[in-house]
């Protein structure tokens, strides 16, 4: 699991401003999506362009999530990056990072390419719903 943590005071604070931690007290399941962003080889993948260590970790609790959620009657969304130029992310291609590793995350999430395919741990289904973004 993802090390994350929120701190007690802002654990407080949001019961003192709404009288509970939780925004919803109940799920509507046929109302519910899990949507999960960017678990593709170009960021799973070790020497990938964007390659996140720990992000492939992450599969098995995802599949557990996927699993349960697709159970419960809702939907899974798989948002896939796609790049098919450096224009496409001016700012971060073009800016903040050296030409030659800016062409890697285009080769990489270059839809159809590998770096653009889901990471291959991860369960799909086919009435999940698949979304590239740009």
């Amino acid at each position: 699991m993802h090390p994350s943590d929120i701190p007690q005071p802002i654990l407080d604070r949001i019961v003192d401003r709404r009288g509970r931690v939780h925004a919803f007290e109940t799920i509507e399941s046929a109302k519910t999506a899990l949507v999960v962003v960017d678990m593709q080889n170009a960021f799973c993948a070790a020497g990938a362009a964007g390659e996140v260590p720990l992000a492939k970790a992450l599969s098995p609790n995802i599949n557990r999530l996927a699993r349960e959620t697709r159970a419960a009657g809702g939907l899974v969304v798989w948002v896939q990056s796609a790049i098919r130029r450096i224009e496409d992310w001016p700012v971060f291609l073009g800016t903040l990072l050296k030409p030659e590793i800016a062409q890697h995350y285009v080769s990489d999430l270059t839809p159809g390419g590998e770096g653009h395919k889901l990471w291959p741990e991860l369960v799909t289904e086919a009435n999940d719903l698949f979304v590239a973004k740009n």
